[in-house]
């Protein structure tokens, strides 16, 4: 029986710092989760700390290639190519708020990806009207591998 390992990868994108739309891209350069062994596996769990407690839904949308995220604050948008490299996406999971941050985990994801050599790539979209300081989010993925 083969045993099964895990990695978690984290990233904290660079965050704009104006108030939101439902449906805008909450960064401009594309997120890297990077040092992915043998750059293959299944996303179990993703985790997302929010520093600024706004607790709002959002999306994670990964990539197998680096692609192009619309601006900060504008409307989610990628071209039919990069679309054409996306591995799924994962839609945050319920907040757990403290009196200083909250944190959303989102189990029993088992999307399976390849990527083209250690790194996922992702764009946050928000599905709410957040306000985030410049480092807000940190996202992380629990990876397991065969």
């Amino acid at each position: 029986m083969a045993s099964v390992q895990t990695a978690v990868v984290s990233a904290t994108p660079t965050l704009d710092t104006s108030a939101y739309a439902s449906g805008d891209c909450l960064h401009t350069a594309v997120i890297q989760f990077v040092g992915i062994p043998d750059g293959i596996g299944f996303i179990d769990k993703m985790i997302v700390v929010d520093a600024d407690l706004q607790s709002v839904a959002l999306e994670l949308w990964l990539f197998s290639a680096t692609v192009t995220p619309a601006a900060a604050n504008a409307a989610h948008s990628i071209s039919d190519a990069h679309a054409a490299l996306c591995v799924g996406v994962i839609s945050s999971g319920p907040y757990y708020a403290s009196a200083l941050n909250s944190v959303s985990v989102a189990k029993g994801v088992a999307l399976p990806f390849k990527c083209a050599a250690t790194t996922l790539f992702g764009i946050l979209v928000t599905r709410g009207a957040p306000t985030y300081t410049a480092s807000g989010l940190t996202v992380s993925l629990q990876i397991s591998q065969a």
